[in-house]
C-alpha cells in the first residue's frame, strides 16, 4: 500500500499531542535521545479522527527534512526506529544529501544477445533494476563481473550497534526493503533503491540506502543508489533505457 505525501507539516498536530502528553520538549536531548514506543503514539493520538493523524506507521514516516513535523524541525531534531514498533526521538542531522551527477552522460551497450520482452511490461522500480542487472549495466558500473543478485524486498534487520552524536544506540528487528542486493568478489554493493523510491533513514553500520535530496540530473529516467559496504562508499547511478 503505497501511503500518501503528507505536507510539509501535515502531521504536526499529532506530534505536538504527543510531545505535550510525554513532556517530550523538557527532555535534555544534548544528553540522551528520547525513546518512545508504538503504543505511547497511539495513546496521545486516540482522539484524533482520521487515520492520518494516529496511525503509527504514517506518523512515523519522516523520509525528508521537510516532512519533519514542526516540532522536530523547531529542535532540530529526527525520528529513528530501533526496534519492530520502538523508536528513539535523536538530536541532529538524520538525512544526507547525495550530490548531483556532474559528470557527463555515457552510452552503454550491452552484448546481450536477445530483448528481454517480459522486462518491458509494467513500471515498477524491481522491473528497472532487473533490466539493469541482466544487461549487464550494474556490473559494469560497479566494474565487477561476479556480482549477481542475492537479495530483495522487506527484511527485518539483525541486532547491531551504532552512534548517533556519540550516543550508543542498538537496533534489532526494524522492518527494511531492498529493491535489490547485489554481491561480488570486489564490489560487494547491497542495498539499491531507485530515486524517489528512495528515501529511508540511513544507519552507519548497515546496508541500508542513504536518504537522498538529490535532484534529477541529465533527465534521466532512473536514480540508483548503492550501499557498497566493503568499501563503505556509496555510489549513485543515473540511467534511463
Amino acid at each position: 500500500m503505497t501511503l500518501a505525501p503528507l505536507d510539509a507539516s501535515g502531521n504536526s498536530p499529532s506530534w505536538q499531542a504527543i510531545f505535550d502528553r510525554y513532556e517530550i520538549a523538557a527532555h535534555d536531548f544534548d544528553a540522551a535521545p528520547f525513546p518512545i514506543s508504538a503504543a505511547q503514539i497511539r495513546r496521545a493520538c486516540q482522539d484524533f479522527q482520521r487515520t492520518s493523524e494516529r496511525e503509527v506507521r504514517i506518523l512515523g514516516k519522516q523520509d525528508t527534512r521537510e516532512s519533519r513535523p514542526q516540532v522536530f524541525r523547531d529542535r532540530g531534531l529526527f525520528l529513528l526506529p530501533v526496534k519492530n514498533g520502538e523508536y528513539v526521538i535523536v538530536k541532529g542531522e538524520g538525512y544526507v544529501d547525495v550530490p548531483g551527477i556532474t559528470s557527463p552522460l555515457q552510452e552503454y551497450r550491452s552484448d546481450f544477445p536477445f530483448e528481454l520482452e517480459t522486462l518491458a511490461v509494467g513500471n515498477s522500480e524491481m522491473q528497472h533494476l532487473d533490466r539493469a542487472y541482466a544487461l549487464s549495466l550494474i556490473r559494469h558500473f560497479t566494474e565487477d563481473d561476479s556480482l549477481v543478485l542475492t537479495i530483495r524486498g522487506r527484511k527485518y534487520t539483525p541486532q547491531f550497534d551504532f552512534q548517533v552524536n556519540q550516543f550508543p544506540l542498538r537496533a534489532q528487528g526494524v522492518q527494511t526493503e531492498v529493491a535489490g542486493g547485489y554481491e561480488g568478489a570486489q564490489s560487494g554493493c547491497a542495498g539499491c533503491r531507485l530515486w524517489p523510491q528512495c528515501r529511508q533513514h540511513h544507519h552507519p553500520a548497515t546496508l541500508l540506502p542513504v536518504p537522498p535530496v538529490a535532484k534529477p540530473h541529465h533527465e534521466a529516467g532512473f536514480h540508483a543508489l548503492f550501499s557498497a559496504y566493503r568499501q563503505r562508499r556509496i555510489p549513485y547511478l543515473a540511467f534511463r533505457f
